[in-house]
């Protein structure tokens, strides 16, 4: 078996050299803040930050780039409103009726970053969902319960057995249903805890959503059960506000309710060359990020009732909405909507909201306007010295500093119907792929299959009942196979199971796999079978042919009982070298 005794490792350690120098090679190490260039004006929908770092400097330091991590103050606003369109008394309960999605990643639609004027890293849709499975594929359990908060995540995952399927848009017959399509925004367990019941899974919650709606600590006079936050409490609203706690609360009209939240994006891990520049002197870095805002609007059935449902839903997100409308019920007394409610409208922007919004329905309401204390992003970057010596060092050794990263490309294949095949060239040009990742949703405006007779009218990521794109389905793709120049990357076609996934996904061959299994970060076999994501490794080519532009074709069968929508990423690796003491990038 291979590895070290740990008879071996002591005496290794115990042997290895200490000096109080080699603690740390760095002598300083502060950090400062650059607002974006929006000057605390935002677009209500597809909203567009920008940083320009180009002015940073330090003839007697660094900046570490991989250090760096965006601020983004995000508002989600809400009201509900009769049919006439009058708005009503906030539900009592209100803190838990919506709460982003898991990882603040999804807030980010696209990136384009460049360096000393050279585009490095160019916009490509959807690279919340890319930057999603990459992250879930490589953190460990530890690290989720450790850092969970950290990526607006909660210490575990979407519980994929409170997931339901309904395939009609609700209506006043129906009681008790979140929506429609795939929904996972119930919260709470409606059956007792190991609870004997006839339908498996009947009564269970989504208690990751639990978790990060109660991270955002309700500030009303309806949390009197803590008794932490609040008037008159340990801490008030505005001493919460002074130290960016994310809160919620209710304008003074009690019409409105607000949460507040700080979404940290640390960019190394949606732009992989971050995370490779390491120490600079100057880097003409400038940044766009494309930020999912927008609303949505929900019909109510049977409020003030204790099977209260949601129905059909309107949007003006143009791509991923970012957050769930959560199911609450019963009466008003007891937490539930009152009497009157017809529709809740809500909506996710930066900083605060516009003066009205409709979540794209016939009823435009006038909001009672709050806004965040921190009313710009922000981008921390770190400034670092080191002695001397290593200075000179390590500007000598540096002044043309190969980096390798990797990019994604992305495409998709739609309307694929039960049955159906998958044939899609994703680009006629490619040099040194790396890796395929297709990730199928239920198909949108397309019905077929026995299983989805009306057509959805939203993909699965627009939806606000649904915890995508974070989840998935369990949706089958067969037969897979992947043409690189001409040639099948396998000798045979993949019948894609868990075991399959497990081969391939690059954490299966690094060295921090164990002999007990391989490693795939959060995504076991469980999980994996309800939330379906297909990964296809190309790294292995001889040299000669990574550099020769080549083109990938992926084919396929969609073996599920309903169409599919396919999210598809060529991802491949590119490079540039930079000089760390003037910034200079040659490609």
């Amino acid at each position: 078996m291979a590895g070290m005794h740990s008879d071996n490792y002591e005496l290794a350690r115990s042997s290895a050299p200490q000096s109080i120098k080699d603690y740390s090679a760095f002598t300083d190490k502060q950090w400062n803040s650059k607002a974006d260039l929006s000057g605390g004006v935002y677009q209500a929908q597809n909203s567009l930050i920008e940083f320009d770092l180009s002015s940073i400097y330090r003839s007697d330091g660094y900046s570490d780039v991989s250090d760096y991590y965006a601020v983004i103050p995000n508002c989600m606003v809400a009201c509900t409103v009769t049919a006439a369109g009058a708005t009503l008394a906030v539900p009592t309960s209100g803190y838990a009726l919506c709460a982003l999605k898991n990882n603040y990643q999804n807030l980010i639609h696209s990136v384009e970053m460049t360096l000393n004027g050279k585009t490095i890293h160019d916009h490509q849709s959807f690279v919340n969902i890319y930057s999603n499975f990459k992250m879930l594929s490589s953190m460990s359990p530890s690290d989720l319960k450790s850092n969970n908060t950290n990526f607006g995540m909660a210490s575990e995952l979407d519980n994929h057995r409170s997931m339901e399927f309904l395939t009609a848009a609700v209506t006043a017959a129906t009681a008790g249903c979140g929506g429609f399509g795939i929904t996972n925004n119930n919260p709470y367990d409606t059956a007792a805890s190991m609870l004997q019941t006839i339908k498996q899974n009947d009564g269970k919650g989504n208690t990751a959503l639990n978790q990060r709606i109660n991270r955002i600590v309700d500030t009303t006079t309806n949390s009197s059960f803590n008794n932490l936050f609040g008037t008159g409490r340990i801490m008030t609203e505005e001493q919460l506000k002074a130290e960016y706690k994310p809160h919620y609360t209710v304008t003074a009209d009690g019409k409105f309710m607000y949460w507040f939240d700080y979404a940290i994006i640390n960019l190394k891990y949606v732009v992989d060359a971050i995370a490779k520049i390491g120490l600079v002197k100057k880097a003409e870095l400038k940044l766009k990020m494309y930020i999912n805002t927008g609303a949505v609007s929900v019909k109510v059935y049977g409020p003030n009732v204790p099977e209260t449902a949601f129905g059909a839903t309107t949007t003006t997100f143009a791509n991923t909405c970012p957050f769930t409308v959560n199911l609450i019920n019963n009466t008003a007394l007891l937490g539930g909507f009152t009497a009157t409610t017809d529709t809740i409208i809500a909506g996710l922007y930066i900083s605060k909201p516009p003066s009205s919004f409709n979540g794209g329905s016939a009823l435009t309401v006038a909001i009672t306007s709050i806004g965040s204390p921190l009313t710009q992003c922000l981008l921390y970057h770190s400034n670092i010295k080191l002695d001397n010596q290593s200075d000179t060092e390590y500007a000598n050794a540096n002044r043309s500093k190969k980096i390798v990263y990797e990019k994604i490309l992305y495409a998709n294949s739609v309307a694929i119907g039960v049955g159906s095949q998958i044939d899609k060239i994703i680009t006629s040009s490619i040099k040194n792929p790396i890796a395929v990742v297709i990730v199928p949703f239920i198909a949108k405006n397309l019905a077929g299959g026995t299983a989805l007779t009306t057509a959805l009218p939203f993909a699965q990521y627009e939806s606000p009942y649904d915890t995508a794109p974070a989840t998935g389905a369990p949706l089958s793709i067969t037969n897979i196979s992947i043409t690189l120049g001409g040639i099948k990357v396998a000798n045979e076609v993949l019948n894609y199971t868990y075991e399959n996934f497990l081969h391939q996904v690059s954490l299966a061959e690094t060295i921090a796999s164990s002999d007990i299994g391989l490693n795939v970060g959060l995504i076991n076999q469980e999980y994996w079978e309800s939330n379906r994501v297909y990964f296809i490794d190309l790294a292995r080519s001889r040299d000669i042919d990574k550099t020769i532009s080549r083109e990938l074709i992926v084919k396929g069968k969609n073996s599920s009982n309903v169409p599919i929508d396919c999210v598809i990423f060529a991802v491949y690796l590119e490079e540039f070298n930079i000089d760390v003491v003037t910034g200079v990038v040659t490609m």
